[in-house]
């Protein structure tokens, strides 16, 4: 969309319906071939949308573990979008700020990250959205300027609560709103 007066901004989104295959699903893949799957991602992505989750980040399964794809890890290291939004792991829903280790060294090791911040919803319990802001305003700016992007949030908005409740019994997650600093340019 283009608006014809005000700012304006410009953004890289990747989208990729992949995930690692679990069963009969579409869009699957075998862990060997994760490479090649998420090596298309371009390191001008400002925003990631995936179905699967990165490994260790928001991809809790059904039993209690980390269920994420390795490769889009590594990936997400390597381009460090500002947000990398994701579901399929539906028991991984939420935020992530993750702080990424810039030893270009450290890709063969599984020292990818410096930190993670794992964000708490403050309207937990309530029916309102829930809102992540990462703007300069709310305080919470993704460090990513000038070439030194070291910082991506992981957001799994997976909408269902549970991995296949019983039929009528689904519960629903409360959806998740990004505020997203992004440059902006007037038009002359």
């Amino acid at each position: 969309m283009f608006l014809a007066t005000g700012p304006h901004t410009t953004f890289s989104v990747f989208g990729s319906p992949y995930s690692p295959a679990k069963g009969l699903w579409a869009f699957g893949y075998q862990e060997e071939e994760g490479d090649k799957v998420w090596d298309s991602m371009p390191l001008s992505t400002d925003i990631a949308v995936t179905h699967a989750p990165p490994k260790h980040h928001c991809d809790t399964s059904a039993r209690g573990d980390s269920d994420g794809c390795e490769a889009l890890r590594r990936v997400l290291w390597r381009v460090r979008p500002k947000l990398a939004v994701c579901g399929h792991r539906h028991e991984g829903r939420g935020v992530e700020r993750v702080l990424w280790n810039l030893d270009t060294s450290s890709e063969a090791t599984t020292a990818l990250e410096e930190a993670t911040e794992t964000w708490v919803d403050p309207g937990e319990g309530n029916k309102k959205i829930s809102r992540v802001d990462l703007t300069m305003k709310g305080g919470k700016m993704i460090a990513n300027a000038d070439h030194i992007i070291g910082q991506t949030c992981v957001v799994n908005a997976a909408i269902t609560a549970a991995s296949y409740g019983r039929p009528g019994r689904m519960r629903l997650n409360k959806p998740i709103v990004v505020d997203l600093e992004l440059p902006v340019w007037e038009e002359k």
